[in-house]
């Protein structure tokens, strides 16, 4: 299994309107192939004044979170920056569960 975990850092003065989006944001995304879910996690101790969320999609394999970066992905981070500009910030890392 992978995770794939998205780090998630927003303006607080977005904090309504984020969280708003991101609910469909991640069900569009988990009922993409090789998805197997998603856990939100509040960072309980974000560096500076912004919030901070974790998100860990579990996907079935490797395969299947590269199908996602190259058909997928570009699209739902370009509508997180539509949406959100300079509010929001995102980094990403890959984790295989051993």
């Amino acid at each position: 299994m992978i995770i794939y975990e998205v780090n998630v850092e927003y303006n607080p003065k977005i904090e309504a309107a984020y969280r708003a989006w991101l609910k469909p944001h991640i069900a569009e995304i988990v009922v993409i192939d090789g998805f197997m879910g998603c856990k939100v996690e509040e960072v309980l101790n974000p560096t500076g004044d912004w919030k901070s969320l974790c998100l860990r999609y579990e996907l079935r394999d490797r395969d299947a979170l590269d199908q996602y970066l190259e058909g997928h992905a570009p699209r739902l981070r370009k509508d997180a920056v539509d949406h959100f500009g300079e509010d929001f910030k995102a980094s990403r890392r890959v984790l295989r569960v051993l």
